[in-house]
């Protein structure tokens, strides 16, 4: 239970260091996409990307930083008060939930079945969709890419707007020869009037 004390000290050190480390690489990157200075489009796509797991990280970061300095307020308050037992049972509870969750960890290790891949694969996708939009577009034109299985369609919102919407693979296959149509699109906002086409399903 010392060790686990002392750890949680540490913790409420070094914190404070990784988000400065998290906050100042994501400001970075921002800085980068708001000067332009980056202005390939899968290269932009992917520096929104990467704010947005220091995004992520930064609010678990910050999560953790309450509840560590939340517990060693509680632990210093109730030894003040002689209540060691009390200490010794908030210790306690704390130890055995980070061996639990050693343990979990060490199991999804050592066992990689089927089952995990597929809630990380669920996580993963329920992380990136939570960063899409969805809007109805009157494809005007689609346009081949520079890369291969790339497309670039020109597209009419419902508001009137105009947009360049780049599509891949199967969505580039499924945006191609659709003039005049409408799609329903799901996109990530990149540069300017453009948008990354992360599903697309043709309205009838």
């Amino acid at each position: 239970m010392k060790n686990l004390m002392i750890r949680l000290v540490k913790e409420t050190v070094e914190i404070p260091e990784v988000i400065k480390k998290c906050s100042y690489e994501k400001w970075e990157l921002e800085k980068q996409l708001i000067g332009e200075k980056i202005t390939d489009d899968e290269s932009r796509l992917k520096a929104r990307e990467n704010i947005a797991y220091y995004e992520r990280e930064l609010e678990w970061l910050r999560h953790r930083q309450t509840a560590v300095i939340a517990t060693v307020n509680l632990v210093t308050a109730l030894t003040s008060a002689g209540r060691i037992d009390d200490v010794q049972s908030v210790l306690l509870v704390l130890e055995k939930n980070q061996k639990d969750s050693q343990k979990n960890k060490e199991e999804k290790t050592d066992n990689p079945g089927s089952g995990n891949k597929e809630n990380n694969s669920s996580e993963k996708k329920k992380n990136q969709d939570s960063n899409l939009e969805t809007g109805v577009f009157t494809i005007k034109k689609v346009e081949p890419g520079k890369s291969e299985g790339t497309v670039w369609a020109t597209a009419v919102a419902a508001d009137g707007a105009i947009y360049k919407i780049c599509a891949q693979n199967g969505n580039a296959k499924t945006l191609s020869g659709t003039n005049g149509k409408k799609a329903r699109i799901k996109y990530r906002p990149m540069s300017g009037d453009k948008l990354y086409g992360a599903s697309v399903e043709i309205q009838k």
